[in-house]
């Protein structure tokens, strides 16, 4: 935004969205350039997409909303908490969580202490979320849930950005061979940040003891889980989601948002990261690029793209925002009293916003089914009778670039990675960040002893709800097991089951001993093992694998037996990813720093 726009308050940034808003509905033959971007001020224009917007039902929770305490703060018949619900309070619960203030110090490109002016995953969330408001208006979509989606999106980011995620995915999915010791190469489906922030939300926060997750709106979760894109890659949902959520609420079949509020963040992502990787860019001397560099490039792009389709009647609309790019981008050359850098982020964000909402509104034009009503099954075991009903879902990708802006996009994106790719300081970054996780990594599943306590109470919760598979019976003959109800340890009977551990209780050698049949180092000292049961198995990585992939309702006794190991071992793998992916990247190289570098 320039400076003087900023001056101008919020009946300024009323008549752009009106004026954008008009300009992009146009669609007469015949408009010129300029009326592309301010075709006047007819606020209210007809939105065809408005019909898209999701609106809130109790039941698109997995429970009932909590009931408000009281008569209310403010007197009887009035509102008992200062704070929303619905789509409203998604955003309220996201704002307010520890892993959205730990978004301050989460590298997104550039780290921080290289430059105070750099994104950080919050200002790139929050980035995000206007440009998706402002999108959302614009189509008649949420504007609540779109921002809880936009503000949610990146909540499960690992520190130092992209490497780290790369890292503990290659941990997770068996690529990683020779970092940890004796561990198998197995395939527990990998890291991806969209699925942990899932996880977060609707499994490990909580505000309530015993209780998992915050009890979001089932379109708020699916849209962080849709903002990225997968890769083709398949991942078994049940191990991201609440244990009694039913996985096909997020519809896992489609790799898009199947709401338009979540299209619409999926697209604001995408244009912030482009103006954002500029901007940062432009602020690094490695990269040798300035915002005359960017601006020329810019009107290069731009104007081959506009001369390849100069006749080319059917893009006539996205090829008139384009023009007014390229135009707007010309004409900073005369223009010295602008903040160059400012300008070319205002400039390239309107573009993108005009193309996307533009395109929106011409593929609902489209002959061919753009919607159907589905039972949205939230819970797992619900029939159609279930009082939730039925939902108003997108088959299509409705919010998405123009062929147009795609070819002018994959240009941009192309140009700024080949410069970004290059940066010598970015490439020394990258590499301290991988040797730091990995090694945090090593240590925490050398001696899980290390993980604090909350994440050793988690640790534990995983091996009850394992029990479940297979409750394996752990031998007491020179170790003693603490158990749930005892202040100190269980001394009596020979063998104690896994269901009535309790790590908090149990000595170190005990710990130690469960330590080691987490790391699948099964022996029949340490276990009762079914007699079915070859332990031979536990080299063997293609049967485990396959066990992996199996119902456990069709499994036989020695199957479950040996897929309750494997999920004793995916708990603990499991929780140090976990933590590792909430650390900040501050947090994890002074814990780098603590483990590994004397006083």
């Amino acid at each position: 935004m320039d400076r003087e726009d900023a001056r101008e308050g919020p009946e300024k940034r009323e008549t752009e969205t009106n004026d954008m808003q008009a300009g992009i509905m146009n669609t007469e033959a015949g408009s010129s350039a300029g009326e592309a971007g301010t075709a006047g001020s007819s606020a209210g224009t007809s939105v065809k997409t408005a019909g898209l917007k999701q609106v809130f039902r109790p039941t698109d929770c997995l429970f009932p909303p909590e009931e408000d305490f009281g008569t209310g703060i403010f007197g009887e018949g009035l509102p008992g908490s200062v704070f929303s619900s619905g789509f409203a309070g998604d955003k309220d619960v996201i704002i307010f969580s520890r892993p959205f203030r730990r978004l301050q110090d989460k590298t997104q490109i550039y780290p921080g202490e290289m430059n105070d002016h750099y994104r950080t995953r919050l200002t790139h969330s929050l980035e995000v979320a206007h440009i998706a408001e402002l999108m959302a208006r614009l189509l008649g979509a949420d504007a609540d849930l779109t921002a809880a989606i936009a503000l949610g999106h990146d909540l499960g980011h690992t520190p130092f950005g992209h490497r780290g995620e790369r890292v503990l995915h290659e941990i997770m999915s068996g690529r990683e061979t020779g970092l940890l010791p004796e561990q198998l190469p197995l395939r527990y489906g990998g890291f991806r940040h969209n699925y942990h922030g899932v996880r977060l939300l609707d499994f490990i926060e909580t505000h309530r003891v015993g209780v998992y997750g915050r009890n979001l709106c089932w379109q708020t979760l699916e849209g962080i889980l849709k903002h990225t894109k997968t890769n083709g890659e398949q991942y078994d949902l049940s191990r991201f989601i609440h244990p009694e959520r039913d996985p096909s609420c997020l519809f896992p079949e489609t790799d898009f948002s199947v709401t338009l509020e979540g299209q619409i963040v999926a697209a604001a992502d995408e244009i912030a990261q482009r103006q954002q990787d500029l901007d940062d860019a432009a602020k690094n001397k490695e990269t040798k690029l300035s915002s005359e560099n960017i601006r020329d490039q810019l009107i290069r792009i731009s104007g081959k793209i506009l001369e390849r389709h100069r006749n080319d009647p059917e893009n006539e609309r996205p090829l008139l925002f384009l023009r007014k790019l390229h135009d707007d981008l010309e004409r900073t050359k005369q223009d010295r009293s602008l903040f160059l850098g400012d300008h070319l982020i205002r400039c390239l964000t309107e573009y993108y916003v005009s193309d996307v909402c533009f395109e929106a509104q011409r593929r609902c034009q489209e002959d061919g089914e753009l919607t159907r009503q589905t039972f949205v099954q939230l819970r797992k075991g619900c029939s159609l009778s279930d009082e939730r009903g039925t939902c108003v879902i997108l088959c299509r990708k409705i919010a998405d670039l123009s062929a147009v802006g795609k070819e002018t996009d994959d240009s941009l994106k192309k140009w700024i990675s080949c410069r970004i790719s290059v940066a010598s300081d970015v490439n020394i970054f990258d590499e301290r960040a991988e040797n730091v996780i990995r090694q945090l990594f090593r240590s925490l599943y050398k001696n899980p002893l290390q993980l604090p306590g909350y994440e050793r109470t988690r640790l534990e919760m995983f091996l009850k709800r394992n029990a479940e598979i297979y409750d394996v019976e752990f031998r007491n003959e020179g170790v003693i097991f603490g158990t749930d109800g005892d202040d100190d340890t269980d001394e009596t009977g020979e063998t104690v089951l896994q269901s009535q551990i309790s790590l908090r209780n149990s000595s170190g050698a005990a710990f130690r001993r469960l330590t080691d049949i987490m790391k699948l180092r099964i022996s029949a000292d340490e276990i009762v093992i079914p007699e079915n049961v070859d332990i031979s198995v536990f080299s063997d990585v293609s049967y485990l694998n396959s066990i992996l992939k199996m119902p456990v309702s069709e499994m036989k006794e020695e199957e479950r037996f040996v897929r309750a190991c494997l999920e004793n071992n995916f708990a603990l793998l499991s929780v140090i990813c976990s933590y590792i992916a909430g650390m900040t990247d501050n947090y994890a190289v002074r814990e780098f720093r603590k483990f590994f570098i004397p006083g």
